[in-house]
This record gives structure tokens, sequence and C-alpha cells, in this order.
């Protein structure tokens, strides 16, 4: 008998346990890892590249100040080259206050005859994440959907997702096809909501300047 009350002791002891285990909330998915900063949800930026800007010396960066939202980046590529491994043609290097983090969308578009396109690639460096590695980069293009307003031109695209965080360090390089070739860059914020103000801080682009 006692050997029997102990038994069913432990199992009265299992059944409030389990009971209150039943009763639990769930747990909650965790909020996105931003390495500690809060969360990009300001005023999406528009800026337009103002020559020289081939990153160089320190001298040749765009500084642009971002007001921790959505940023467009537009600029032209004046030549697109490579060594084969390298490229030597425009580059184009833009230093981008951040005071935020998060998943992002980058996204660097361009309009170029299906004939003969360009293959434009762009990198970010993020050196509060790593002071060693891209925080992104993009290499590989899609294709193309003809141009809305009836050009010969087709909308080329390379996209690509990663964290972001703190300033940055975004570069455009062209590595082949026709000179003179126009291109945006986009930084999307994915998990923030994004206000519905736009500032706009629009430098002159050296290749259209004398226009």
């Amino acid at each position: 008998m006692r050997v029997h009350s102990s038994l069913l002791a432990v199992l009265a002891l299992v059944l409030v346990a389990l009971t209150g285990l039943s009763c639990t909330e769930p747990e909650l998915p965790p909020e996105p890892d931003r390495h500690g900063f809060p969360a990009c949800s300001g005023a999406e930026l528009s800026f337009i590249e103002v020559e020289p800007n081939n990153g160089t010396t320190q001298a040749d960066v765009n500084v642009v100040t971002s007001a921790d939202g959505a940023l467009e980046l537009r600029g032209t590529a004046a030549s697109c080259a490579n060594d084969g491994s390298h490229w030597t043609g425009d580059v184009d290097v833009f230093e981008v206050s951040y005071g935020c983090g998060g998943a992002a969308a980058l996204t660097l578009s361009w309009e170029s005859p299906p004939q003969n396109p360009a293959d434009l690639d762009f990198t970010v460096f993020a050196p509060e994440l790593s002071t060693t590695n891209y925080a992104a980069v993009g290499y590989e293009w899609s294709s193309p959907e003809p141009a809305t307003d009836g050009a010969t031109d087709k909308v080329f695209q390379e996209e690509h997702q990663a964290e972001l965080g703190g300033p940055l360090l975004i570069s455009v390089m062209c590595w082949s096809g026709p000179e003179d070739q126009e291109w945006s860059f986009r930084i999307d914020w994915l998990d923030s909501q994004q206000t519905d103000d736009d500032d706009s801080a629009a430098g002159d682009d050296d290749d259209s300047a004398a226009d």
C-alpha cells in the first residue's frame, strides 16, 4: 500500500506539472537581429551623384546624410571596363550615414540595349558589422522587361537582401557595356514602417552637368 500510495503521489505531481505546461503561453518569435541598432523608419532620401566620386581618396566620395529611412542613389557609369578580375572603368562611391539597421532589400536597376547590355555591379560595406567582409554584393543581373515608355532599351536589375546597420560605404561599378550608363540603386528596409515624407538631396551628376 505504501508503494501504491507513493506512485499515486508521483503521478499526481506529474499531472499537475503537465497541466501547468499546457496553460503556458506560447513563446513569441524573437525580434529581428539588428546588432543593437534601432529599426530604420525615417523618411526616404533621394541623392544624385556628384563627380568626382571614384573613391580613390577620401575627397572622392559622395557623403550622404540619410534620414534613417529608404534611400535611392542615382548616377551614371561614365565608362564600363575590366581587366578580367577587377573593374577598370568608372566607379561611383557613396558614404551614407545610418544610425539604424535591420533587414534590407537592395536593388540596382538600369536600362540598356538588349543586344549590348551593360553589366553593373554593387558592393555594400558596413564597418560596424564587419571590418573584413562586405555586408552585401550584387554581381548577377536578372533580365528584363521592355521599358514602359516604348523605348528599345530593356530594364535590368540586380536584387539582394542583407542585414545592414550603421554607416554604409556603397560602390556601384560597370564591368562591361556601353558608356554613360545611367543607373539607380535603392535600399528598402523590410522590418520597419516607412514614413510618407520624402526628402531630396540632389547634386548634379558630372556626366550631365555640361548639357
